[in-house]
């Protein structure tokens, strides 16, 4: 983002305050230092020369090898040809314009879609003849996978999803008797499809599970059960993996002829002791306990809670569901209020934001809507920002943040237009508009000119103006939220993060503007 329109403001300082205006071109500095440092990368259209975001990249790779375009994640955050044939491949077996880069329209959604815990998916866009497309047939062999309802993650579309389906319809009917006709579970039925994609649905199931359950019901349950908990551990930021499970899996025992697999430890166990003798080996154990001291239990209740989760995993997921409908409950202005308050208890360690942020990689893309539920419904105390606030926090700015950089380039293309003399729509053959230093405008029309030519190039100025009208109704917004921010800090990588999260508040006004000039942008 290289925008120069430090000339045009001159022309306003007599109007505006001079503050907001030193305070606007310093932030343009601020936004400018802070997308090349690779703290704040908007997704480009096309692919860049060279891309600074390196979380996003270490993403789009992990995901395509997650859905078997790529043999392995190397963890690599450069562009190289591998990465982009990956992507092709991708786009072609999902219906996408194939230009081997990750753009903003299309295929960035599409992994998110086909990908993310949290993006709904909307299944018939994925089908073609009554059939899933290639990338959906990947996208459910990866979710039966990381679910533990298959063995193995996708190498090929050549996959048997369908035994994965039967086992998830069993598992869906024990959890609830009386539930639903949806017909014969496959990977042609779109209502069994969408049901392994939601969820949030997954955890109300749960959540409502018909307890008590019979040895044999819990060994078809537990698989899914595990993998849930681990995703949802996963997603509001706990150091577990969402990996599948592998159910011949083993953990030795000390002073034992037996091996344990990890169901075992809630399954079979004879006494405390042989729960604890693996427990340190068993990083789920280790999360669940981590969740529980986060609730407010005290050592001795969260160590009970999570030794004995088998027995009372649908109050763990009732808490879950509990806190998604608090989120879908609160408004956008509760939202912000939050986010605000813990900026402003918490200034000191904003500049830490990134360095919490490089070590989660795509969680900073999923979980967002869980973070929220953890902050608000499930965290008794926050103490610091640590990794969900850092999550949180920067999902809310980097919204901002590719909004204001875009106005920031419509201001500067705006202000050129009103500053230079000759402006940008005049023609010299047909009609030329210009002004003298007082701003006093004045049209010359070429008396040879055609009428068409004539009307076109004023059509154009008229389009020009109403962009120029919009873009000063937005940046008159940001620089009331500017002058709010300077007051308690000045312009800084604190500023600019402050400024970002106000300005989200004032989202419903930018949408009022741009719904009032959408026509701007029909054209």
């Amino acid at each position: 983002m290289t925008i120069d329109f430090s000339n045009g403001l001159e022309h306003f300082r007599t109007d505006w305050p001079k503050n907001a205006v030193d305070g606007l071109i310093g932030l343009k500095l601020d936004f400018e230092s802070a997308e090349e440092k690779g703290l704040f990368v908007p997704l480009p259209k096309s692919e860049p020369d060279r891309s600074k975001d390196v979380s996003r990249i270490k993403t789009i790779r992990n995901r395509l090898a997650n859905l078997g375009y790529l043999e392995t994640d190397s963890g690599r955050s450069n562009l190289n040809d591998e990465l982009r044939d990956a992507i092709r491949s991708f786009q072609e077996e999902a219906g996408l314009e194939v230009d081997g880069w990750v753009g903003a329209e299309e295929t960035w959604p599409a992994l998110q879609e086909l990908v993310s815990f949290e993006t709904p998916i909307n299944v018939p866009r994925w089908f073609k003849h009554g059939k899933p497309i290639p990338a959906l047939r990947r996208a459910i062999g990866l979710r039966l996978f990381v679910l533990g309802l298959t063995e193995k993650k996708p190498e090929s579309v050549d996959l048997d999803l369908d035994t994965g389906f039967e086992t998830f319809s069993r598992i869906w009917n024990i959890l609830s008797p009386a539930a639903e006709d949806a017909g014969p579970p496959s990977s042609n039925n779109m209502i069994w499809i969408g049901r392994l994609f939601d969820q949030d649905g997954i955890v109300e199931r749960l959540a409502g599970a018909a307890v008590p359950f019979s040895t044999d019901d819990l060994r078809t349950i537990h698989s899914l059960v595990i993998n849930v908990t681990k995703i949802e551990l996963w997603l509001m930021g706990y150091r577990v993996r969402p990996t599948g499970y592998d159910l011949k899996a083993a953990v030795p025992l000390k002073d034992s002829k037996d091996d344990l697999d990890k169901f075992d430890m809630w399954m079979r166990s004879s006494s405390v002791t042989s729960y604890l003798r693996i427990r340190k080996n068993l990083t789920l154990y280790k999360a669940l306990y981590r969740f529980w001291r986060d609730r407010g239990e005290d050592k001795k209740k969260a160590r009970h809670l999570s030794l004995n989760f088998f027995d009372r995993f649908h109050e763990f997921f009732d808490l879950l569901a509990s806190g998604l409908q608090t989120y879908d409950a609160m408004s956008v202005k509760d939202r912000h209020k939050l986010i605000e308050e813990k900026l402003q208890q918490h200034l000191d360690q904003v500049p830490t934001i990134w360095t919490n942020l490089q070590r989660v990689r795509n969680r900073i893309w999923d979980g967002v809507k869980r973070v929220w539920t953890w902050i608000k419904s499930i965290v008794k105390k926050v103490i610091d920002f640590g990794l969900n606030l850092s999550r949180l926090i920067y999902n809310y700015a980097l919204g901002a943040f590719s909004v204001v950089s875009n106005i920031f380039e419509s201001l500067g293309e705006a202000l050129s237009l009103v500053t230079n003399r000759y402006l940008k729509a005049s023609d010299p053959n047909v009609t030329v508009f210009f002004h003298d230093g007082d701003f006093d405008f004045k049209v010359a029309v070429n008396s040879l000119a055609d009428k068409n030519d004539v009307e076109e190039i004023c059509a154009n100025l008229k389009h020009q103006m109403k962009l120029f009208l919009f873009v000063c109704h937005l940046m008159g917004i940001f620089i009331s939220v500017l002058q709010t921010v300077l007051k308690t800090v000045s312009a800084s990588y604190v500023g600019l993060v402050i400024a970002l999260v106000k300005f989200r508040s004032e989202w419903q006004r930018v949408k009022e503007i741009a719904v009032e000039y959408r026509q701007v942008f029909q054209t």
